[in-house]
C-alpha cells in the first residue's frame, strides 16, 4: 500500500538515502528543508517523483505549514545539526534548539497536521565512549553521552518520548551510527565529511590520502541503514514506543 511520507532535513545525504529506500518501495515522499537539494539530484531515477518543499524546523509556523501541505501519514526527523568541536564550543546553543527544540517543535507539528506516526532519528552518541567501541552494542547498555552532540540527541529521545504521547503520536526512535555513502556532501548543519568521504575526495584531488588518527567506529553504509529505517516505517505497529539501534554491529 502507497503511504505519503515526509523527511525533515531531507536534502541532507541521509535524507536522500532516506528518499531512495521509500521511493523503491512505491511510497510517496516529501523532502523538507530549509534549501532543496541540487535540481539535478531529482532528474536521477533513484529519486523520481519525490518532492521538496521548504521547511525550518526552527520556524514553527513554516514546520506546521509544510507538514501539513505533505498530506503525510508520517514523518521521519532527520533534520538535526551534526556539530564538530569547534562548533560545539561557538554555537552550542543553536545546536542545542535545533536538536532538542527542534525535535519537540516537529512533534507539535505533526500532531497539527494530523499525523499519527513518528520515527525520530537519534544517534549512538548518547552511549558516549562505548558507541565508538563496544564489540556489541546493545539498546540496554547505559546512555552515558559525552559529547554535545550525543547530549541533545539523549535530551530529544528522553522529552520526545514523554510528549509524544500526550499528543496522540505512535513514536519509534532509532539510534543511527556513523554513516558513509552516497549523496555526502558539506553542508551548514554538518560541517565535516565522513572520512570516508573524505578519502575520496583526497584521491580525487591527487592529495595524500591519510587520516589524523584510525578513526574507528561502527560504521554503516546510508543505504543500508535507509533501507532498515524504511523497513521500521512499514512496522510501527510493532516499533512504536520502542528504541532500535541501527549500525554495522561493532568497530571497524
Amino acid at each position: 500500500m502507497q503511504r505519503s511520507i515526509a523527511i525533515t532535513g531531507g536534502a541532507g545525504f541521509v535524507g536522500l538515502a532516506l528518499a531512495e529506500a521509500l521511493r523503491r518501495r512505491g511510497d510517496r515522499v516529501t523532502l523538507l528543508d530549509l534549501a532543496p537539494p541540487d535540481p539535478g539530484l531529482f532528474a536521477r531515477p533513484e529519486l523520481a517523483g519525490t518532492t521538496y518543499l521548504p521547511c525550518d524546523i526552527m520556524d514553527e509556523a513554516l514546520l506546521r505549514q509544510s507538514l501539513a501541505e505533505t498530506g503525510a501519514e508520517l514523518v521521519i526527523h532527520a533534520a538535526a545539526i551534526t556539530p564538530n568541536g569547534e562548533t560545539s564550543r561557538t554555537q552550542a546553543l543553536r545546536i542545542a534548539d535545533a536538536n532538542v527544540t527542534g525535535a519537540l517543535r516537529l512533534l507539535a507539528a505533526a500532531s497539527a497536521a494530523g499525523i499519527r506516526d513518528v520515527v525520530l532519528l537519534s544517534s549512538i552518541s548518547v552511549y558516549g565512549t562505548l558507541g565508538g567501541g563496544a564489540p556489541e552494542l546493545r539498546e540496554d547498555a547505559p546512555a552515558t553521552p559525552d559529547t554535545l552532540y550525543g547530549e541533545t540527541k539523549l535530551a530529544a529521545e528522553l522529552l520526545c518520548g514523554r510528549i509524544a504521547p500526550t499528543l496522540g503520536l505512535r513514536l519509534a526512535t532509532l539510534r543511527l551510527g556513523p554513516l558513509f555513502g552516497p549523496w555526502e556532501s558539506l553542508r551548514d548543519a554538518r560541517p565535516d565529511l565522513s572520512p570516508h568521504a573524505h578519502l575520496l575526495r583526497l584521491s580525487a584531488q591527487g592529495a595524500p590520502v591519510r587520516l589524523a588518527h584510525e578513526m574507528r567506529g561502527d560504521w554503516i553504509y546510508s543505504r543500508d541503514a535507509a533501507d532498515m529505517i524504511a523497513e521500521v516505517t512499514a512496522r510501527m505497529d510493532l516499533a512504536a514506543g520502542g528504541c532500535f539501534n541501527i549500525a554495522g554491529g561493532g568497530p571497524f
